[in-house]
């Protein structure tokens, strides 16, 4: 009997799942892509239970389809969620990375700034880096016109999706920021989400 919401995706998919989970009165069942991906059986026998998958648009999505579609589950809702990714509030977040692309833990965790990382790279004192943080580095880095080039971005990301984001963004904005991080939204964000792609699959 479908019983479940089964999530596979980043760490925004494990929240819609929740979201959603409430919303339907199912229970969560959350994947991370490396799990699923390291025993496929583990994806199969989640899909028995499942009443809705919501997926990482793209190949988890597709990974999702093909395999409801080998256990025989062909009217099974797969929901496509957008990688939520906006630099508008946070410009100069950057995160580095090691020649071998691992991204080290640092003493605030794995984001930085930007100015902050190529201070230390030229070498230069504490004083010349807080220096930097000034409107002509600003302009010449383009961070004031990242807030309208993010909103473009995500628009076009959310679209792969099939969720048209642009109405949502005014009711957002009185969040602002809306967004913890580039990576992580804000619940209410992930929430309308969550509820918006339930209700295109009439759920």
């Amino acid at each position: 009997m479908a019983s479940t919401v089964v999530g596979i995706g980043n760490c925004q998919v494990q929240l819609m799942v929740d979201c959603a989970s409430t919303a339907l009165g199912l229970a969560p069942h959350y994947l991370h892509p490396s799990t699923f991906k390291a025993n496929q059986q583990l994806l199969a026998d989640a899909l028995v239970e499942a009443a809705v998958v919501i997926a990482n648009v793209g190949p988890i999505a597709d990974d999702a389809c093909d395999a409801a579609r080998i256990a025989g589950r062909h009217d099974l809702p797969i929901i496509a969620a957008p990688k939520f990714h906006f630099l508008g509030f946070h410009p100069d977040v950057a995160f580095p990375c090691t020649a071998e692309g691992e991204r080290p833990e640092l003493p605030m965790g794995n984001a930085n700034s930007a100015i902050l990382l190529a201070a230390w790279r030229a070498s230069l004192t504490a004083e010349q880096a807080l220096s930097l943080f000034r409107d002509e580095v600003y302009d010449a880095l383009g961070y004031y016109e990242a807030f309208e080039l993010a909103k473009d971005s995500l628009a076009e990301e959310c679209q792969r999706a099939r969720f048209d984001v642009r109405p949502f963004l005014p009711e957002w904005m009185k969040l602002a920021p809306f967004m913890y991080i580039p990576l992580h939204p804000k619940i209410e964000v992930l929430r309308d989400i969550t509820l918006a792609q339930l209700q295109s699959f009439g759920l």
